[in-house]
C-alpha cells in the first residue's frame, strides 16, 4: 500500500526551516510521510517527540487523521 521513499536528511533540512516553530503538524507529517517510510526510524523518534514538545496533548485520534491510521501505529509503537 505504501511505498518507500528516499527522502533524506536533506529533505528535514529543507522542510523544517519554513516550518513555525509553534506549529505541531508538519512535524507528525514529516516524522510518518519521510522519516517513517524511508526506515529512518531515530529520525522519525525525534522529529515526532518535537511535536509532542509544542502540543503535550497530542492524541493518537489526531495523529491517524495526519498521517492516516497505519502511519499512526507505527508512530505511535516508535513513541512508546
Amino acid at each position: 500500500m505504501y511505498r518507500r521513499v528516499g527522502w533524506k536528511r536533506p529533505y528535514t533540512k529543507a522542510v523544517l526551516p519554513a516550518v513555525d516553530h509553534r506549529c505541531y503538524l508538519p512535524r507528525v507529517a514529516l516524522a510518518g510521510n519521510a522519516h517513517l517510510l524511508s526506515g529512518n526510524h531515530d529520525e522519525a523518534l525525534c522529529t515526532f517527540s518535537e511535536a509532542y514538545r509544542i502540543k503535550p496533548d497530542l492524541s493518537g485520534g489526531q495523529v491517524d487523521l495526519i498521517v492516516g491510521c497505519r502511519l499512526g501505529v507505527g508512530l505511535k509503537r516508535l513513541s512508546v
